[in-house]
């Protein structure tokens, strides 16, 4: 597996996004079924659109970060976009972990 292919950090960032509903789902089925407050209902609604948003935007930053270098200019604009997505799965992990701690809390009321 080359780990610099855009492909490897698409597939990571749905994957991630995959486990979570797995989580989330199992997690309900054992608490006994889906949350029904109006302001659960809106926080897991927000954090799931949120998600799936940074999702698709470094979809985007993956898939123009594979482009051939050629060139001083064109090294240092691939570096600018590399750490632009991984400043984008840094958020989309950063959001997981939010979504993660806020439903455990939840779990606990």
């Amino acid at each position: 597996m080359n780990l610099r292919n855009p492909r490897v950090g698409i597939w990571a960032i749905w994957g991630m996004v995959a486990a979570y509903a797995f989580v989330q789902t199992i997690s309900w089925a054992i608490s006994g079924g889906i949350p029904r407050r109006p302001l659960v209902l809106v926080q897991v609604v927000g954090a799931w659109v949120i998600m799936l948003i940074l999702g698709v935007v470094s979809l985007f930053v993956f898939s123009s970060s594979g482009a051939a270098l050629t060139g001083p200019l064109a090294l240092v604009a691939g570096l600018a976009r590399c750490v632009g997505g991984l400043f984008l799965t840094s958020l989309v992990l950063m959001v997981i972990a939010y979504l993660l701690s806020s439903f455990a809390q939840s779990l606990r009321n």
